[in-house]
C-alpha cells in the first residue's frame, strides 16, 4: 500500500521510538521520581510526533494501482 520513502520513514521513526521507550525502560530508577517523569513525557511527546509523520508519509506515498 505504501512505497519505499514511508518504508525508510517508518523504519527511522520506530528506531528513535524505540529509543525513547529503552532509555526509559533501562533508567531503573523509582516510578515517581523527577527524573524519571522527565523521560516519561519525552516518551509521551514522541509518540505525538511519531504518529501524524507516520500517517502523513502513508498518505504521501501511497502507491494506487
Amino acid at each position: 500500500m505504501a512505497g519505499k520513502i514511508y518504508l525508510v520513514g517508518a523504519v527511522i521513526l520506530g528506531i528513535a521510538l524505540f529509543w525513547f521507550g529503552a532509555r526509559l525502560a533501562f533508567l531503573k530508577l523509582p516510578v515517581n521520581s523527577p527524573r524519571s517523569k522527565m523521560f516519561a513525557r519525552h516518551v509521551l511527546q514522541a509518540t505525538v510526533i511519531y504518529l501524524p509523520i507516520l500517517f502523513a508519509l502513508m498518505m504521501t506515498n501511497s502507491t494506487k494501482p
